[in-house]
């Protein structure tokens, strides 16, 4: 519960409201998949990931290089509820959403 009033204070901040989101999320989406499987694959989820990373180091987060090399993973297993290696496109809404987590926090260190 605390993640999702994390997630609509980080909105609200933003000036974002939940359905902007879902509609930039959905389009998202259908651009990161990029063999029109209705999945996004570890492989399309990379590129996501990388860019949330090199955001949150503009900002002063520090990350080591297996930190770096590790986010992709931390992130599939920890949005991918029912474990198919892939992403469907509420499981990749979820990944969007610690990604404005993630940068959120680090903007306001």
């Amino acid at each position: 519960m605390a993640e999702k009033k994390n997630f609509d204070v980080a909105l609200k901040l933003m000036g974002v409201t939940q359905e902007q989101f879902d509609e930039v999320a959905a389009a998202k989406f259908k651009a990161s998949d990029k063999d029109k499987s209705g999945k996004i694959e570890k492989k399309e989820l990379a590129p996501v990931v990388q860019s949330v990373v090199k955001a949150m180091i503009a900002m002063g987060e520090k990350f080591s290089k297996k930190e770096e090399d590790e986010a992709l993973d931390a992130v599939m297993k920890a949005v991918d509820a029912n474990k198919s290696g892939d992403l469907d496109e509420k499981e990749f809404g979820e990944a969007l959403k610690l990604a404005v987590l993630a940068i959120e926090y680090a903007a306001m260190k």
